[in-house]
């Protein structure tokens, strides 16, 4: 679960300022950090997957892929961690940051898929740069790419079934979702139920605790 920092009115330079401190990792969406939920083994497996297939399939080309280990900037100074982001230009140094990501991807998990889809989601929308975002589902092969049009809207495609293949036009990217689950195990049709209960609990508790 995400933590709120305690309330200080500091600006997203001091918010970040205080971060680059601490020992663990907050993101800062809104006016206050929140702490960053740690992964899972199954969530860590799909993650290499997806950087692993993006650093071949960028070989060779403008474009770099990082790590959750790299913060995103928004052009307001606050950051958030995505699962892996792709942008073009030579390598950064850890400590600058990432302004300029093309494209951002979130391992969705019970606990944070509402955090991530929806509040990160204006972080991402808003960020000029950005042409897609991938979300990406733990117990069922299956995607959902946000991309932004010529005109500015934003477009989304879903994806299911590990026949098929996520196509990433911007980037000249033709991911199979295959790649993205080799070697991942997935859960009887009873744990999947299970699971999908956990995220509808876990929103209606986001819900009920943004009312007044």
């Amino acid at each position: 679960m995400a933590l709120p920092a305690e309330k200080l009115g500091r600006t997203p330079a001091e918010w970040r300022a205080w971060e680059e401190k601490q020992p663990e990792r907050w993101e800062l969406v809104g006016d206050e950090p929140t702490l960053m939920a740690g992964g899972t083994p199954r969530h860590n497996d799909i993650t290499i997957n997806i950087v692993t297939a993006f650093r071949r399939m960028l070989r060779g080309s403008p474009c770099r892929a990082y790590t959750s280990d790299v913060k995103t900037i928004h052009p307001s100074g606050r950051w958030v961690y995505p699962d892996a982001v792709v942008r073009y230009g030579e390598r950064l140094d850890r400590e600058a940051g990432i302004e300029d990501a093309v494209l951002a991807v979130e391992v969705l998990s019970p606990g944070t898929e509402s955090h991530d889809t929806q509040n990160k989601r204006w972080f991402y929308v808003e960020m000029p740069t950005l042409r897609h975002v991938l979300y990406v589902a733990q117990d069922r092969p299956r995607v959902e790419l946000y991309s932004r049009g010529e005109n500015g809207t934003w477009q989304s495609r879903s994806l299911s079934g590990l026949e098929a293949v996520v196509r990433i036009d911007t980037l000249g990217l033709e991911l199979p979702l295959a790649e993205i689950y080799d070697e991942i195990p997935f859960p009887s049709p009873a744990e999947a139920s299970a699971a999908q209960a956990q995220v509808e609990a876990a929103s209606d508790s986001s819900t009920m605790a943004a009312k007044p």
